[in-house]
């Protein structure tokens, strides 16, 4: 990226596919300035109603909130970092809010429905062992950062059919089916990459690199829309198997932390903002 704004995020600790997801969409955003003003502009040349105008081609192609306000959180970044390092006269982005998301959660994912589906998706034959590894280890609640696990943090043990998942913040111990398909995928397919991660994205340059999140939701869309499911969001899902440990477990808050390796305040905002997206309520 032109500027040095991927060392810039890099330097911030931005996550790898962090990184490339504001890459890319500053990316589409001078594309579209090349094709509305018919020539490459300059940086100190675009304007506020520029920014307002590439919004708005966004959601006129169906782009909702929640995504109009990603896009204006990742320009307002980038236009920031132009600033400080002194590559425009003036933040551009300043003046664009973001819009009030009024738009409802979908209240029928609940953690049961996709409990009830697991077993579906284990024994869909056409489903390769990644895309089934991949939805339990969903309904876990992990984020995508999280998917990135290192070879040497699995400890596999045949005989209690276990395997023990540790991540930076989290244990994760498979039993039973469970375990079995992790080891299926593990010794036919994970152990076969040349990388030090489990999971991989292939990209189209041949390179391999640790799982990127869009290969994740791929594979969840695809179950998603087998077995007639909302969209399956990972962060939907995190907040429903919040909402299932907290009111059907009966977890306190100290053991949803302990279960997601979050501090307790956190867990707590957890546990409320999946009350508000489930029950329509915060506790």
């Amino acid at each position: 990226m032109p500027y040095g704004y991927s060392d810039f995020l890099l330097e911030k600790n931005k996550s790898p596919e962090t990184i490339d997801s504001y890459v890319k969409e500053v990316n589409y955003f001078f594309a579209f300035l090349d094709f509305k003003h018919k020539r490459k502009i300059e940086l100190y040349e675009i304007t506020t109603k520029d920014i307002k105008d590439y919004l708005e081609d966004k959601k006129s192609k169906g782009s909702k909130t929640v995504t109009i306000n990603k896009y204006i959180t990742i320009l307002k970044n980038f236009f920031d970092f132009l600033w400080t390092i002194n590559k425009i006269p003036f933040d551009p982005s300043s003046k664009i809010k973001r819009i009030k998301e009024e738009e409802k959660y979908n209240q029928e994912l609940t953690y049961q429905t996709l409990l009830d589906t697991l077993p579906k998706v284990l024994n869909n034959r056409e489903y390769s062992p990644f895309r089934k590894v991949i939805y339990i280890l969903a309904l876990y609640g992990l984020r995508a950062s999280e998917f990135q696990i290192l070879k040497d943090n699995v400890s596999v043990q045949p005989i209690e059919v276990e395997v023990v998942i540790k991540t930076k913040k989290r244990k994760i111990a498979l039993n039973g089916e469970e375990a079995e398909y992790f080891m299926e995928y593990y010794y036919n397919e994970s152990m076969f990459n040349l990388s030090n991660y489990v999971f991989v994205t292939n990209k189209h340059n041949e390179d391999t690199v640790p799982v990127e999140g869009m290969t994740i939701y791929t594979h969840l869309r695809t179950i998603s829309e087998d077995y007639d499911l909302p969209k399956l969001v990972l962060n939907d899902i995190r907040h429903a198997y919040a909402h299932y440990l907290y009111r059907e477990k009966q977890y306190t808050i100290e053991d949803i932390a302990t279960e997601f390796g979050i501090e307790e305040n956190s867990a707590a905002l957890l546990v409320d903002s999946s009350m508000d997206r489930i029950e329509g309520k915060v506790s």
